[in-house]
């Protein structure tokens, strides 16, 4: 699956997560921080599949399924005081091609800063997605060695 397929498939996630009840009706009023979070959160779930699905030879795997990380990221989300409505209006945004577009250029460069170019080895990689673990970046987070 490509970073486009994945970032296409967190956004449905997102949506279907969106629809679950929260205790919190209120709101938090600084919904900038909750969409550039679910954005951010949102690409590094979809590196996260990425690199499991090509380096699963190399022993990395999903910690969690997207499904399951976004249910909880989004209970964080009502944790912290954001309504159901600002939670399903931020998931929506996920979801427009400008948005997609906009994440898997930002994924892409991140790799690239990363070192990786087009047609480099499955080795170099899943070096990076092991070192994501190592390091404990929120995406390794979302990963796991076997």
């Amino acid at each position: 699956m490509t970073v486009l397929r994945h970032l296409v498939a967190i956004a449905a996630f997102s949506l279907l997560a969106a629809c679950q009840p929260t205790s919190t009706v209120s709101g938090n009023p600084d919904t900038r921080v909750l969409n550039s979070g679910l954005t951010t959160f949102a690409q590094d779930l979809a590196l996260a599949g990425f690199l499991a699905d090509r380096c699963r030879p190399f022993g990395v795997r999903r910690r969690v399924s997207d499904f399951a990380a976004t249910r909880a990221y989004f209970e964080v989300l009502a944790e912290q005081g954001y309504s159901q409505s600002q939670i399903n209006a931020a998931a929506q945004t996920l979801s427009t091609p400008q948005s997609v577009r906009r994440s898997s250029a930002q994924v892409i460069a991140y790799l690239e800063s990363r070192g990786l170019r087009p047609g480099d080895p499955p080795a170099k990689l899943c070096g990076v997605a092991i070192d994501e673990i190592d390091r404990n970046t929120q995406t390794g987070r979302f990963l796991r060695k076997v």
